[in-house]
Protein backbone atom coordinates (compact mmCIF):
# COMPACT_ATOMS: atom_id res chain seq x y z
CA UNK A 1 0.00 0.00 0.00
CA UNK A 2 2.77 2.14 1.10
CA UNK A 3 4.55 1.58 -2.02
CA UNK A 4 1.59 2.41 -3.85
CA UNK A 5 0.97 6.09 -2.70
CA UNK A 6 5.11 6.88 -2.72
CA UNK A 7 5.05 5.65 -6.73
CA UNK A 8 1.50 7.82 -7.16
CA UNK A 9 3.00 10.77 -5.51
CA UNK A 10 6.41 10.74 -7.76
CA UNK A 11 4.47 10.10 -10.86
CA UNK A 12 1.98 13.22 -9.52
CA UNK A 13 5.44 15.76 -9.47
CA UNK A 14 6.68 14.51 -12.52
CA UNK A 15 3.78 15.29 -14.52
CA UNK A 16 3.32 18.92 -13.22
CA UNK A 17 7.42 19.64 -13.34
CA UNK A 18 7.49 18.42 -16.93
CA UNK A 19 5.71 21.45 -17.80
CA UNK A 20 7.92 23.58 -15.93
CA UNK A 21 11.16 23.11 -17.77
CA UNK A 22 13.88 26.25 -18.94
CA UNK A 23 11.60 25.24 -22.74
CA UNK A 24 8.46 26.89 -23.03
CA UNK A 25 6.66 23.83 -24.92
CA UNK A 26 4.17 25.49 -27.71
CA UNK A 27 1.67 22.76 -29.35
CA UNK A 28 -1.76 22.92 -30.93
CA UNK A 29 -4.56 20.75 -31.60
CA UNK A 30 -6.96 20.29 -34.71
CA UNK A 31 -8.98 23.24 -35.51
CA UNK A 32 -13.12 22.62 -34.94
CA UNK A 33 -16.28 23.71 -37.38
CA UNK A 34 -18.52 25.27 -35.21
CA UNK A 35 -20.63 25.14 -37.83
CA UNK A 36 -23.54 22.20 -37.76
CA UNK A 37 -23.06 20.17 -41.32
CA UNK A 38 -21.48 17.40 -43.04
CA UNK A 39 -17.68 17.93 -42.88
CA UNK A 40 -16.30 17.12 -46.53
CA UNK A 41 -12.62 14.95 -46.06
CA UNK A 42 -10.71 18.15 -47.87
CA UNK A 43 -12.18 20.21 -45.03
CA UNK A 44 -11.00 18.04 -42.05
CA UNK A 45 -8.00 17.84 -43.87
CA UNK A 46 -7.18 21.62 -43.63
CA UNK A 47 -8.50 21.48 -39.79
CA UNK A 48 -5.28 18.99 -38.88
CA UNK A 49 -2.86 20.35 -41.52
CA UNK A 50 -3.80 24.40 -40.58
CA UNK A 51 -2.11 23.92 -37.20
CA UNK A 52 0.76 22.23 -37.93
CA UNK A 53 1.31 25.01 -41.07
CA UNK A 54 0.98 27.34 -38.12
CA UNK A 55 3.94 26.04 -35.80
CA UNK A 56 6.54 25.65 -39.34
CA UNK A 57 5.83 29.23 -39.82
CA UNK A 58 6.82 29.85 -35.72
CA UNK A 59 10.57 29.99 -35.68
CA UNK A 60 11.89 27.90 -32.92
CA UNK A 61 14.87 30.75 -32.32
CA UNK A 62 12.31 32.87 -30.45
CA UNK A 63 11.81 32.99 -26.93
CA UNK A 64 9.06 34.10 -24.90
CA UNK A 65 9.17 36.16 -21.67
CA UNK A 66 6.44 34.77 -19.09
CA UNK A 67 4.11 37.19 -17.17
CA UNK A 68 3.81 37.42 -13.43
CA UNK A 69 0.43 35.84 -13.85
CA UNK A 70 1.95 33.01 -15.63
CA UNK A 71 4.25 32.67 -13.72
CA UNK A 72 2.14 32.98 -10.33
CA UNK A 73 0.00 30.10 -12.09
CA UNK A 74 2.88 27.78 -12.23
CA UNK A 75 3.66 28.43 -8.43
CA UNK A 76 0.37 27.53 -7.33
CA UNK A 77 0.05 24.57 -9.77
CA UNK A 78 3.23 23.39 -7.93
CA UNK A 79 1.92 24.32 -4.80
CA UNK A 80 -1.21 22.40 -5.60
CA UNK A 81 0.87 19.19 -6.87
CA UNK A 82 2.64 19.27 -3.11
CA UNK A 83 -0.36 19.65 -1.63
CA UNK A 84 -1.78 16.27 -3.12
CA UNK A 85 1.41 14.37 -2.43
CA UNK A 86 1.55 15.37 0.73
CA UNK A 87 -2.13 14.58 1.57
CA UNK A 88 -1.42 11.01 -0.16
CA UNK A 89 1.68 10.60 2.44
CA UNK A 90 -0.55 11.53 5.36
CA UNK A 91 -3.21 9.31 4.40
CA UNK A 92 -0.85 6.64 4.33
CA UNK A 93 0.70 7.75 7.33
CA UNK A 94 -2.59 7.75 9.06
CA UNK A 95 -3.69 4.22 7.91
CA UNK A 96 -0.13 2.73 9.03
CA UNK A 97 -0.90 4.73 12.58
CA UNK A 98 -4.00 3.02 12.25
CA UNK A 99 -2.72 -0.44 12.27
CA UNK A 100 -0.25 -0.17 14.58
CA UNK A 101 -3.31 0.77 17.47
CA UNK A 102 -5.61 -2.07 16.50
CA UNK A 103 -3.07 -4.35 16.61
CA UNK A 104 -3.30 -4.94 19.95
CA UNK A 105 0.39 -4.99 20.79
CA UNK A 106 1.88 -3.51 23.55
CA UNK A 107 5.44 -3.35 25.01
CA UNK A 108 8.40 -1.10 24.41
CA UNK A 109 8.65 -2.15 20.85
CA UNK A 110 4.67 -1.29 20.47
CA UNK A 111 5.29 2.04 21.91
CA UNK A 112 8.30 2.52 19.56
CA UNK A 113 6.37 2.55 16.60
CA UNK A 114 3.32 3.93 17.66
CA UNK A 115 5.23 7.35 18.35
CA UNK A 116 7.30 6.56 15.23
CA UNK A 117 4.16 6.97 12.60
CA UNK A 118 2.69 10.21 15.22
CA UNK A 119 6.33 11.60 14.47
CA UNK A 120 6.04 10.95 10.79
CA UNK A 121 2.34 12.43 10.59
CA UNK A 122 3.41 15.89 12.83
CA UNK A 123 5.69 16.18 10.21
CA UNK A 124 3.76 15.74 7.33
CA UNK A 125 0.79 17.58 8.98
CA UNK A 126 3.71 20.70 9.13
CA UNK A 127 4.85 20.41 5.79
CA UNK A 128 1.05 20.79 4.78
CA UNK A 129 1.15 24.16 6.87
CA UNK A 130 3.80 25.10 5.55
CA UNK A 131 2.53 25.28 2.43
CA UNK A 132 -0.89 26.40 2.81
CA UNK A 133 0.97 29.54 4.28
CA UNK A 134 3.60 29.56 0.88
CA UNK A 135 0.11 29.56 -1.15
CA UNK A 136 -1.13 32.33 0.65
CA UNK A 137 1.33 34.80 0.64
CA UNK A 138 2.00 34.12 -3.08
CA UNK A 139 -0.54 36.64 -4.36
CA UNK A 140 1.31 39.45 -2.18
CA UNK A 141 4.61 38.69 -3.22
CA UNK A 142 6.25 40.34 -6.55
CA UNK A 143 8.32 38.79 -8.91
CA UNK A 144 11.60 40.80 -9.26
CA UNK A 145 12.93 38.95 -12.02
CA UNK A 146 11.84 37.38 -15.11
CA UNK A 147 14.23 35.15 -17.43
CA UNK A 148 13.09 34.63 -21.04
CA UNK A 149 12.14 31.13 -22.15
CA UNK A 150 13.45 29.06 -25.05
CA UNK A 151 11.08 28.40 -27.91
CA UNK A 152 10.30 24.65 -29.09
CA UNK A 153 7.12 23.66 -31.05
CA UNK A 154 5.79 20.27 -30.56
CA UNK A 155 5.76 18.30 -33.71
CA UNK A 156 2.51 16.65 -33.64
CA UNK A 157 -1.00 17.65 -32.78
CA UNK A 158 -1.66 16.96 -29.60
CA UNK A 159 -4.90 14.84 -28.81
CA UNK A 160 -7.16 14.96 -25.81
CA UNK A 161 -7.36 12.19 -23.78
CA UNK A 162 -11.15 10.59 -23.61
CA UNK A 163 -11.78 11.55 -20.43
CA UNK A 164 -11.08 15.40 -21.29
CA UNK A 165 -12.97 15.58 -24.47
CA UNK A 166 -15.70 17.86 -24.47
CA UNK A 167 -14.58 19.68 -21.09
CA UNK A 168 -13.38 23.76 -20.50
CA UNK A 169 -9.80 24.12 -20.89
CA UNK A 170 -10.47 25.55 -17.36
CA UNK A 171 -11.27 21.95 -15.84
CA UNK A 172 -8.83 20.28 -13.61
CA UNK A 173 -9.17 17.34 -15.83
CA UNK A 174 -8.52 19.47 -19.20
CA UNK A 175 -5.12 21.16 -17.47
CA UNK A 176 -3.79 18.16 -16.36
CA UNK A 177 -4.01 16.53 -19.29
CA UNK A 178 -2.05 19.51 -21.19
CA UNK A 179 0.57 19.61 -18.30
CA UNK A 180 0.80 15.90 -18.81
CA UNK A 181 1.82 16.08 -22.72
CA UNK A 182 4.44 18.62 -21.36
CA UNK A 183 2.86 21.84 -22.92
CA UNK A 184 3.17 25.61 -21.68
CA UNK A 185 1.26 27.04 -24.95
CA UNK A 186 -1.65 25.45 -26.76
CA UNK A 187 -2.80 27.04 -30.10
CA UNK A 188 -6.80 26.51 -30.55
CA UNK A 189 -8.81 27.51 -33.35
CA UNK A 190 -12.83 27.79 -34.51
CA UNK A 191 -13.36 27.54 -38.16
CA UNK A 192 -16.72 28.70 -40.02
CA UNK A 193 -17.11 28.26 -43.77
CA UNK A 194 -19.08 29.79 -45.88
CA UNK A 195 -18.69 28.16 -49.43
CA UNK A 196 -15.18 28.23 -50.56
CA UNK A 197 -13.23 31.02 -48.00
CA UNK A 198 -13.24 30.21 -44.51
CA UNK A 199 -12.78 32.51 -41.07
CA UNK A 200 -10.32 30.92 -38.51
CA UNK A 201 -10.52 32.69 -34.84
CA UNK A 202 -7.42 31.56 -33.06
CA UNK A 203 -6.33 31.56 -29.91
CA UNK A 204 -3.40 30.94 -27.55
CA UNK A 205 -4.10 29.36 -24.08
CA UNK A 206 -1.70 29.07 -21.81
CA UNK A 207 -1.31 26.50 -19.04
CA UNK A 208 -1.03 25.90 -16.31
CA UNK A 209 -4.02 28.01 -15.65
CA UNK A 210 -5.61 27.47 -18.91
CA UNK A 211 -5.21 31.51 -19.32
CA UNK A 212 -6.24 33.31 -23.13
CA UNK A 213 -3.69 35.29 -23.75
CA UNK A 214 -4.35 36.56 -27.13
CA UNK A 215 -6.63 35.89 -30.63
CA UNK A 216 -6.78 36.52 -33.85
CA UNK A 217 -9.15 36.17 -36.54
CA UNK A 218 -8.18 35.83 -40.55
CA UNK A 219 -10.18 35.60 -43.50
CA UNK A 220 -8.79 32.96 -46.46
CA UNK A 221 -9.42 30.50 -48.40
CA UNK A 222 -9.49 26.94 -48.03
CA UNK A 223 -7.50 26.05 -51.03
CA UNK A 224 -4.46 28.00 -49.99
CA UNK A 225 -4.17 27.79 -46.33
CA UNK A 226 -0.46 27.91 -46.35
CA UNK A 227 -1.44 31.66 -46.85
CA UNK A 228 -3.53 31.47 -44.23
CA UNK A 229 -1.00 29.88 -41.80
CA UNK A 230 1.42 32.36 -42.60
CA UNK A 231 -0.78 35.42 -41.69
CA UNK A 232 -2.47 33.50 -38.56
CA UNK A 233 1.68 33.03 -37.26
CA UNK A 234 2.23 36.50 -37.83
CA UNK A 235 -0.51 37.52 -35.67
CA UNK A 236 -0.19 35.14 -32.89
CA UNK A 237 3.89 35.35 -32.46
CA UNK A 238 3.83 38.37 -30.45
CA UNK A 239 1.51 36.67 -27.91
CA UNK A 240 3.82 33.46 -27.99
CA UNK A 241 6.91 35.83 -27.53
CA UNK A 242 5.03 37.87 -24.96
CA UNK A 243 7.04 40.65 -25.70
CA UNK A 244 7.30 43.64 -28.04
CA UNK A 245 8.77 43.51 -31.36
CA UNK A 246 13.07 44.66 -31.41
CA UNK A 247 14.20 47.61 -33.75
CA UNK A 248 16.91 46.59 -35.46
CA UNK A 249 19.45 49.91 -36.36
CA UNK A 250 22.32 48.93 -38.72
CA UNK A 251 24.84 51.70 -39.32
CA UNK A 252 27.17 50.36 -41.60
CA UNK A 253 31.17 51.54 -42.66
CA UNK A 254 32.13 52.63 -44.75
CA UNK A 255 29.69 55.35 -45.93
CA UNK A 256 29.53 54.29 -49.39
CA UNK A 257 27.78 51.19 -48.27
CA UNK A 258 25.32 52.44 -46.40
CA UNK A 259 22.72 53.52 -49.86
CA UNK A 260 23.00 50.39 -51.61
CA UNK A 261 23.93 47.50 -48.71
CA UNK A 262 21.35 44.32 -48.39
CA UNK A 263 19.98 42.98 -44.97
CA UNK A 264 18.90 39.36 -44.52
CA UNK A 265 17.41 38.59 -41.25
CA UNK A 266 16.97 34.65 -40.95
CA UNK A 267 16.92 34.20 -44.68
CA UNK A 268 14.47 36.79 -45.67
CA UNK A 269 16.34 40.03 -47.60
CA UNK A 270 14.85 43.09 -47.06
CA UNK A 271 15.06 46.02 -49.24
CA UNK A 272 18.38 47.68 -50.45
CA UNK A 273 19.40 50.45 -48.29
CA UNK A 274 16.93 49.40 -45.57
CA UNK A 275 18.80 50.31 -42.28
CA UNK A 276 16.19 49.95 -39.72
CA UNK A 277 14.23 46.31 -39.39
CA UNK A 278 11.64 44.96 -36.50
CA UNK A 279 11.56 41.47 -35.96
CA UNK A 280 10.45 39.50 -32.95
CA UNK A 281 12.59 39.36 -29.83
CA UNK A 282 14.55 35.75 -30.10
CA UNK A 283 17.60 34.47 -31.65
CA UNK A 284 18.09 35.67 -35.30
CA UNK A 285 21.01 34.85 -37.96
CA UNK A 286 21.64 38.55 -39.80
CA UNK A 287 23.81 38.96 -43.01
CA UNK A 288 24.92 42.06 -44.29
CA UNK A 289 26.04 41.95 -47.53
CA UNK A 290 27.47 45.04 -50.19
CA UNK A 291 28.31 44.76 -53.97
CA UNK A 292 32.22 44.65 -53.71
CA UNK A 293 32.58 43.90 -50.06
CA UNK A 294 32.85 41.03 -47.95
CA UNK A 295 29.73 39.59 -46.19
CA UNK A 296 29.47 39.60 -42.69
CA UNK A 297 27.21 37.02 -40.87
CA UNK A 298 26.41 36.45 -36.87
CA UNK A 299 23.83 35.00 -34.97
CA UNK A 300 23.03 36.88 -32.07
CA UNK A 301 20.09 36.81 -29.47
CA UNK A 302 18.02 39.84 -29.64
CA UNK A 303 15.80 39.82 -26.24
CA UNK A 304 17.49 41.58 -23.74
CA UNK A 305 16.64 45.83 -25.11
CA UNK A 306 13.41 46.80 -27.10
CA UNK A 307 16.52 48.48 -29.78
CA UNK A 308 19.73 47.33 -31.05
CA UNK A 309 22.18 49.27 -32.75
CA UNK A 310 24.35 47.02 -34.72
CA UNK A 311 27.82 48.94 -35.99
CA UNK A 312 29.19 46.82 -39.46
CA UNK A 313 32.57 47.23 -40.88
CA UNK A 314 32.54 45.95 -44.04
CA UNK A 315 35.89 45.50 -46.25
CA UNK A 316 36.65 45.48 -49.70
CA UNK A 317 36.44 42.17 -51.51
CA UNK A 318 40.05 41.68 -52.99
CA UNK A 319 40.38 38.98 -55.97
CA UNK A 320 43.13 37.09 -55.05
CA UNK A 321 44.21 34.14 -57.38
CA UNK A 322 45.58 30.82 -55.68
CA UNK A 323 46.45 27.89 -56.70
CA UNK A 324 45.93 24.83 -54.87
CA UNK A 325 48.01 21.60 -55.05
CA UNK A 326 46.32 18.44 -54.25
CA UNK A 327 47.85 15.54 -53.04
CA UNK A 328 47.72 11.59 -54.90
CA UNK A 329 45.58 10.43 -52.46
CA UNK A 330 42.90 12.94 -53.17
CA UNK A 331 42.91 12.27 -56.69
CA UNK A 332 40.68 9.49 -57.69
CA UNK A 333 40.05 8.02 -61.61
CA UNK A 334 36.62 7.23 -61.54
CA UNK A 335 35.46 10.38 -59.49
CA UNK A 336 35.84 13.79 -59.94
CA UNK A 337 36.07 16.76 -57.49
CA UNK A 338 33.96 20.20 -57.01
CA UNK A 339 35.56 22.83 -54.71
CA UNK A 340 33.60 25.00 -52.69
CA UNK A 341 34.62 28.37 -50.35
CA UNK A 342 32.95 30.80 -48.83
CA UNK A 343 34.55 33.70 -50.75
CA UNK A 344 34.07 31.50 -53.75
CA UNK A 345 34.29 33.82 -57.21
CA UNK A 346 35.18 30.72 -60.04
CA UNK A 347 36.55 27.26 -59.47
CA UNK A 348 38.42 25.12 -62.41
CA UNK A 349 40.20 22.48 -62.27
CA UNK A 350 42.85 20.58 -63.85
CA UNK A 351 45.34 17.65 -63.45
CA UNK A 352 45.61 17.41 -59.76
CA UNK A 353 45.32 21.76 -59.87
CA UNK A 354 42.96 23.74 -58.27
CA UNK A 355 42.33 27.21 -59.29
CA UNK A 356 40.64 29.19 -56.89
CA UNK A 357 39.77 33.23 -56.59
CA UNK A 358 39.69 34.30 -53.00
CA UNK A 359 38.20 37.40 -50.69
CA UNK A 360 41.36 38.43 -49.05
CA UNK A 361 40.12 36.85 -45.49
CA UNK A 362 39.97 33.48 -43.68
CA UNK A 363 38.11 30.71 -46.35
CA UNK A 364 36.78 27.85 -44.94
CA UNK A 365 36.42 25.37 -48.38
CA UNK A 366 34.96 22.37 -49.21
CA UNK A 367 35.92 19.44 -50.91
CA UNK A 368 32.92 17.42 -52.90
CA UNK A 369 33.30 14.42 -54.75
CA UNK A 370 31.03 13.55 -57.46
CA UNK A 371 30.01 10.59 -58.73
CA UNK A 372 29.95 9.98 -62.54
CA UNK A 373 26.87 11.50 -63.32
CA UNK A 374 27.94 14.49 -62.25
CA UNK A 375 25.59 14.53 -59.06
CA UNK A 376 27.10 15.08 -55.34
CA UNK A 377 28.32 12.26 -53.30
CA UNK A 378 28.40 11.79 -49.69
CA UNK A 379 32.23 11.82 -49.66
CA UNK A 380 33.34 15.38 -48.97
CA UNK A 381 36.03 17.24 -46.80
CA UNK A 382 37.11 20.61 -45.67
CA UNK A 383 40.15 22.79 -45.93
CA UNK A 384 40.86 26.29 -44.56
CA UNK A 385 42.74 29.08 -46.59
CA UNK A 386 44.09 31.53 -43.57
CA UNK A 387 44.36 34.95 -44.53
CA UNK A 388 47.93 35.31 -44.17
CA UNK A 389 47.99 32.78 -47.44
CA UNK A 390 46.07 34.29 -49.52
CA UNK A 391 48.59 36.35 -51.85
CA UNK A 392 47.77 36.57 -55.63
CA UNK A 393 49.96 33.98 -57.30
CA UNK A 394 50.32 32.11 -54.04
CA UNK A 395 51.14 28.30 -54.37
CA UNK A 396 49.15 26.18 -52.03
CA UNK A 397 49.56 22.54 -51.02
CA UNK A 398 46.59 20.54 -49.70
CA UNK A 399 46.60 17.06 -47.92
CA UNK A 400 43.22 15.44 -46.88
CA UNK A 401 41.02 12.86 -47.90
CA UNK A 402 37.33 13.13 -48.83
CA UNK A 403 34.78 10.88 -46.48
CA UNK A 404 31.48 10.60 -45.47
CA UNK A 405 32.13 11.92 -41.67
CA UNK A 406 28.99 11.51 -40.26
CA UNK A 407 28.52 7.81 -41.36
CA UNK A 408 32.42 7.35 -40.26
CA UNK A 409 31.35 8.79 -36.94
CA UNK A 410 28.33 6.50 -36.33
CA UNK A 411 30.41 3.65 -37.23
CA UNK A 412 33.23 4.26 -35.21
CA UNK A 413 30.43 5.31 -31.52
CA UNK A 414 28.63 1.83 -32.52
CA UNK A 415 31.98 -0.32 -32.06
CA UNK A 416 33.60 2.12 -29.39
CA UNK A 417 29.82 0.58 -27.30
CA UNK A 418 30.26 -2.56 -28.51
CA UNK A 419 34.00 -2.62 -27.17
CA UNK A 420 32.90 -1.13 -23.92
CA UNK A 421 30.02 -3.75 -23.95
CA UNK A 422 31.85 -6.37 -24.35
CA UNK A 423 34.65 -5.50 -21.61
CA UNK A 424 31.75 -4.80 -18.84
CA UNK A 425 30.62 -8.50 -20.06
CA UNK A 426 34.17 -10.18 -19.53
CA UNK A 427 34.75 -8.46 -16.24
CA UNK A 428 32.00 -10.64 -14.12
CA UNK A 429 33.03 -14.48 -15.17
CA UNK A 430 36.79 -12.34 -14.08
CA UNK A 431 35.81 -11.63 -11.13
CA UNK A 432 34.42 -14.94 -10.56
CA UNK A 433 36.91 -17.14 -11.23
CA UNK A 434 39.51 -15.02 -9.43
CA UNK A 435 36.86 -15.13 -6.17
CA UNK A 436 36.88 -18.75 -6.79
CA UNK A 437 40.42 -19.74 -7.37
CA UNK A 438 41.40 -17.73 -3.92
CA UNK A 439 38.90 -19.42 -2.13
CA UNK A 440 39.37 -22.63 -3.27
CA UNK A 441 43.20 -21.98 -2.82
CA UNK A 442 42.10 -21.13 1.15
CA UNK A 443 40.77 -24.22 1.54
CA UNK A 444 43.54 -26.14 0.12
CA UNK A 445 45.64 -24.53 2.00
CA UNK A 446 43.35 -24.57 5.39
CA UNK A 447 43.09 -28.04 4.88
CA UNK A 448 39.66 -28.11 4.55
CA UNK A 449 39.59 -29.31 0.46
CA UNK A 450 42.14 -31.89 -0.70
CA UNK A 451 41.87 -31.50 -4.19
CA UNK A 452 44.55 -29.75 -6.13
CA UNK A 453 43.08 -30.25 -9.21
CA UNK A 454 40.63 -27.92 -8.27
CA UNK A 455 42.57 -25.39 -7.02
CA UNK A 456 44.44 -25.64 -10.80
CA UNK A 457 41.01 -25.72 -12.46
CA UNK A 458 40.47 -22.62 -11.08
CA UNK A 459 43.78 -21.10 -11.81
CA UNK A 460 43.50 -21.91 -15.13
CA UNK A 461 40.30 -20.21 -15.59
CA UNK A 462 41.33 -17.04 -13.86
CA UNK A 463 44.14 -16.80 -16.21
CA UNK A 464 41.53 -17.43 -19.06
CA UNK A 465 39.37 -14.91 -17.96
CA UNK A 466 42.12 -12.12 -17.12
CA UNK A 467 43.60 -12.64 -21.29
CA UNK A 468 40.03 -12.24 -22.27
CA UNK A 469 39.12 -8.81 -20.07
CA UNK A 470 42.85 -7.52 -21.03
CA UNK A 471 41.96 -8.07 -24.67
CA UNK A 472 38.50 -6.66 -24.37
CA UNK A 473 40.31 -3.61 -22.64
CA UNK A 474 42.80 -3.48 -25.88
CA UNK A 475 39.80 -3.77 -27.96
CA UNK A 476 37.98 -0.93 -25.72
CA UNK A 477 41.20 1.32 -26.17
CA UNK A 478 41.46 0.71 -29.97
CA UNK A 479 38.20 1.93 -30.82
CA UNK A 480 38.02 4.40 -28.35
CA UNK A 481 40.94 6.38 -29.98
CA UNK A 482 39.36 5.30 -33.88
CA UNK A 483 36.26 7.32 -32.34
CA UNK A 484 38.47 10.30 -31.47
CA UNK A 485 40.15 10.45 -34.51
CA UNK A 486 36.88 10.02 -36.55
CA UNK A 487 35.17 12.79 -34.47
CA UNK A 488 38.44 14.83 -35.63
CA UNK A 489 37.85 14.29 -38.74
CA UNK A 490 35.36 17.57 -39.11
CA UNK A 491 37.88 19.60 -38.46
CA UNK A 492 38.98 21.70 -41.43
CA UNK A 493 42.45 20.21 -42.87
CA UNK A 494 44.71 23.52 -43.41
CA UNK A 495 46.89 24.44 -46.22
CA UNK A 496 50.59 24.80 -46.80
CA UNK A 497 52.27 27.31 -48.79
CA UNK A 498 55.04 25.99 -51.22
CA UNK A 499 57.72 27.65 -52.65
CA UNK A 500 57.13 29.12 -56.09
CA UNK A 501 59.38 26.61 -58.11
CA UNK A 502 58.06 23.52 -56.04
CA UNK A 503 54.85 21.43 -57.51
CA UNK A 504 53.27 18.68 -55.64
CA UNK A 505 51.05 15.94 -57.01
Amino acid sequence: MRLRFCVLCLLTLLCQFASYALDWTLAAEAFNYVQVREISASEKKAAEELPLLILEQISENLVRLPSEKELEERSLASLRSERIALFLQLSAAVQERDSIVISGASGFTFQSKLNSAEKKISDIEKKLEQNLAKTKALSSQKISSVKAESLQLRESLFVLPQEAIGLSPQSQTYQNAVSKAGINGLITADIRVYGNYASVTASLTVFPGATVVGTVTEVGSLSDIVTLAERLAESLIPYVTNSLPVELHFKITPSECASNMRVAIDGIMYDEGDAEQLVNAGIHNVEVSCEGYVTKRFSYSFSESPVYDIRVNLLPLQEIEVDLSLKKSLLADDQSLAFYTSDLLQKTTKDGRVHLMLGGQNSLGQIVRLNEDGSVSDQTAFFLIPQQLQVSGQQLSLETKTENAASLIDTRRIWTYRAYSALLVSLPFTFLCWGNYASARNAYLAGSLNSLETVYAWNVATYVTLGISAACTVFFIIELVRYLRAADSVIPAEVRALPPSVEEH
